[in-house]
């Protein structure tokens, strides 16, 4: 396969992913979680990332509650995209909880809470199809 080569899934099994996704999203909207404080665990708390800038951040395929809203207290920017072929559906489940007191700050837990506290650009998109330039961003 050459390196410029996009695999794509048929429509019939992408929209079998998608149903399955939305029902994983729908039941974990209430823990606030859907594994990115494991992630957060083993990338020891993304420390790594500590006070660094970048310009242009975005999270692609990010869920429900997103991985970035661990970061987002970490890091300065400018621009956010949250970018997952079911962004909008997400935005409708509003159900907010707050992380443990043990960590040192605080999270939004859902893509709707996260936007109303930072700018955000929505992309409803796949991966393939992903409409941002090459080299546009940073993280």
């Amino acid at each position: 396969m050459a390196s410029t080569d996009v695999l794509k899934v048929d429509d019939s099994r992408w929209k079998a992913a998608q149903e399955f996704e939305l029902r994983f999203a729908k039941h974990t909207v209430d823990s606030g979680d859907d594994y990115n404080y494991w992630w957060y665990s083993e990338f020891d708390h993304y420390e790594v990332l500590q006070k660094r800038y970048f310009r242009n951040v975005i999270e692609v395929g990010c869920g429900p509650h997103t991985n970035i809203r661990l970061l987002l207290p970490l890091i300065k920017f400018e621009h956010l995209w949250l970018e997952d072929p079911l962004i909008h559906e997400y935005r409708k489940l509003s159900k907010e909880r707050r992380i443990l007191r043990s960590l040192r700050y605080r999270s939004l837990t859902t893509v709707a809470s996260l936007a109303r506290r930072y700018p955000v650009t929505f992309l409803s998109e796949k991966l393939e199809d992903l409409s941002l330039p090459d080299e546009s961003v940073d993280l």
